[in-house]
């Protein structure tokens, strides 16, 4: 399955043949890689990022509302839209500055979902307008792992595993193939301490702690699992099915 709906575009063989550097490093987001950073909002970026700010409002205001003031989406949605406000009104903003003024006057402030808020803030600033365009389904997927459904995942992360330790063992750690399973695992993973993920999100944040990030590929990756999820890779060519 694609991006676009159709099928078969998104085989579970992870068959690719761009190159990627060294070995990856694990996917979370921590407050020591924001500390004493800037973000500047460019001029060009402006109209965006106050657009998003009201699109995370009214996603607070409707879909999260049910949901506790200290869900960890709710507190990152919230955290970006505080940065974004700094960002229009100063043009810049200083991580070390802003995360004392919150932890004194935001009742649920985390550090480490400041560092995912930042990351995700960081990104857009940087984004050119393709890249925008290109991740903009990204930003809005949502993948939840049902109860159910979590001992057939756990069965299909540890085949995951398994393929890296023998099927491609010999191959270089900036295969594609290699880099695609790494990051079904840590999807998997995230799934499971968290029970659901927001792909830009995760994006943004393995961006920064995984060394081999690939937009495609990690988009690639999330189709698979959703897919596996949703009705047990039916419609993924090449798969190997889940294991119930």
């Amino acid at each position: 399955m694609s991006e676009d709906g159709n099928a078969h575009r998104y085989p579970d063989d992870d068959s690719g043949s761009d190159d990627y550097d060294d070995n990856a490093g694990d996917g979370e987001a921590s407050d020591h890689q924001v500390k004493g950073l800037s973000l500047k909002l460019p001029d060009d970026k402006r109209e965006q990022l106050s657009n998003k700010m009201f699109e995370y409002r009214n996603r607070l205001s409707t879909k999260y509302k049910n949901r506790p003031n200290d869900d960890r989406s709710v507190v990152i949605m919230a955290t970006s839209i505080l940065i974004i406000e700094r960002l229009l009104r100063d043009g810049t903003v200083n991580s070390n500055q802003f995360q004392s003024e919150l932890r004194e006057t935001y009742p649920n402030y985390n550090a480490e979902y400041f560092a995912s808020a930042w990351m995700v803030i960081k990104g857009y600033c940087e984004d050119s307008s393709s890249d925008t365009d290109k991740t903009e389904e990204l930003r809005s997927l949502e993948i939840l792992l049902p109860p159910d459904k979590r001992v057939v995942m756990q069965r299909k992360m540890n085949e995951y595993k398994t393929r890296l330790a023998t099927k491609y063992a010999e191959r270089p750690s900036n295969d594609p193939s290699v880099i695609e399973v790494q990051l079904r695992i840590l999807i998997l993973e995230k799934l499971f301490q968290q029970g659901r993920i927001y792909t830009w999100d995760l994006s943004r944040e393995l961006e920064h702690t995984f060394k081999n990030y690939s937009p495609e590929l990690f988009e690639r990756a999330c189709k698979v699992i959703e897919q596996y999820i949703k009705n047990g890779g039916k419609d993924l060519h090449g798969g190997t099915g889940l294991a119930e």
